[in-house]
């Protein structure tokens, strides 16, 4: 029963392009292409609004690259974000709406 729930809710994951399509639920991760690197980077957002993500997973990006803009509710772009490092996408959002990130 449980991998039935697990297959389920991983089919609804890869749909929403939260997890890669690509790994099936009981497969041995061995047959999967995977690679690691040694740091990780996180674009947050400056502003309130609704992001458009202009890369999906596993894309390669390169040094000032455009991978999301963020709109109002006029449509009006408030902030465009950019890469600050070259790399490979691991994780994206799925929700449309961000709040600007405050520590």
């Amino acid at each position: 029963m449980w991998v039935r729930v697990l297959r389920t809710r991983h089919r609804e994951l890869a749909g929403c392009e939260v997890v890669d399509q690509r790994i099936v639920i009981g497969q041995p991760i061995a047959s999967i292409a995977s690679g690691y690197g040694n740091s990780g980077h996180t674009v947050l957002a400056t502003h309130g609004g609704f992001v458009e993500l202009l890369v999906r997973l596993n894309d390669n990006v390169s040094v000032g690259q455009r991978v999301a803009i963020q709109r109002n509710t006029f449509g009006e772009v408030v902030a465009e974000y950019t890469s600050d490092v070259a790399g490979e996408v691991t994780a994206r959002r799925s929700d449309a709406t961000a709040e600007p990130f405050c520590w």
